[in-house]
């Protein structure tokens, strides 16, 4: 997949997820440079965008960043560390192997439902996002 044409980093998120409606929220108010767009795995741009296998699996956060494309623990860490700040010290948690931080991430969002809630439809950012919230 040609991801050249979106723009530089985008986060995929379930639209659902109460947990996953707050980390983008927290995205957007965090990342002072507004380089970081989010998008709902429900929505258009993910619909144009993702290879079919990805949208059928919304059990993951996707991240696009600079042309690759990373899931599950890797999309997490490196969104916290583009983030930036004081933030970009949890780049630390590379060390652990990632078969290891995926099993952590997985346990999380198989019971990120049950432990956080989900909504009845997709929530989009408000207007001072600066219209990063993409559909």
């Amino acid at each position: 997949m040609n991801y050249k044409k979106l723009e530089s980093r985008i986060v995929f998120i379930d639209g659902y997820c109460v947990l996953c409606n707050r980390l983008a929220n927290y995205i957007l108010k965090n990342n002072r440079d507004e380089s970081i767009s989010v998008a709902s795995l429900q929505g258009k741009t993910a619909e144009k965008s993702l290879p079919k296998e990805k949208l059928e699996s919304v059990d993951s956060v996707l991240y696009l960043r600079n042309e690759r494309l990373y899931d599950k623990s890797t999309a997490a860490l490196y969104v916290i560390s583009d983030i930036g700040g004081w933030r970009s010290v949890l780049k630390i948690l590379f060390v652990f192997p990632k078969f290891f931080r995926d099993w952590v991430y997985n346990k999380i969002a198989k019971r990120r439902y049950e432990w956080f809630g989900k909504n009845d439809s997709c929530e989009l950012p408000d207007e001072s996002t600066n219209n990063r919230g993409l559909d």
